[in-house]
């Protein structure tokens, strides 16, 4: 599970999450993970904020970091769901272990921090090269 706060910045037009904190990350093996987190905005994924690695802790606490997607009115973000996906650290390689998106769709309510905790779920959209499939006729 991944627990977070979020509002929106009325002045700033500006969505800030922050207080990020993750729940029962698996072991593997003998060792806890290294854990981050990668924030975008869906279905834009252009802007991609990252946590520092939170080492060797199956439940990670990022509190002292916040994120702020600036420069976009509500009326655009409403539209939008926030992905936060959670990452394994290896040596040289990223190892996912869920996501959570969240949708922006009542973002005018949330004017004031508002927590949210929901559960790691599979990815939601895929990331890596498209495949194509030979069609016989």
């Amino acid at each position: 599970a991944i627990q977070f706060s979020l509002v929106f910045l009325v002045q700033e037009q500006a969505l800030l999450i922050s207080r990020l904190h993750c729940f029962c990350i698996p072991r593997k093996g003998l060792s806890y993970p290294d854990v981050f987190i990668k924030l975008r905005l869906l279905p834009e994924r252009s802007q991609k904020l990252t946590t520092k690695v939170c080492r060797r802790n199956s439940s990670p606490n990022f509190r002292g970091e916040e994120f702020k997607f600036e420069g976009y009115p509500l009326v655009f973000l409403e539209k939008c769901s926030v992905s936060l996906q959670v990452y394994r650290h290896l040596f040289f390689r990223q190892e996912f272990v869920g996501e959570c998106v969240f949708p922006l769709n009542n973002l005018a309510s949330f004017t004031h921090l508002t927590t949210v905790v929901r559960d790691l779920r599979g990815r939601s959209f895929k990331t890596g090269p498209l495949s194509f499939k030979e069609i016989k006729q």
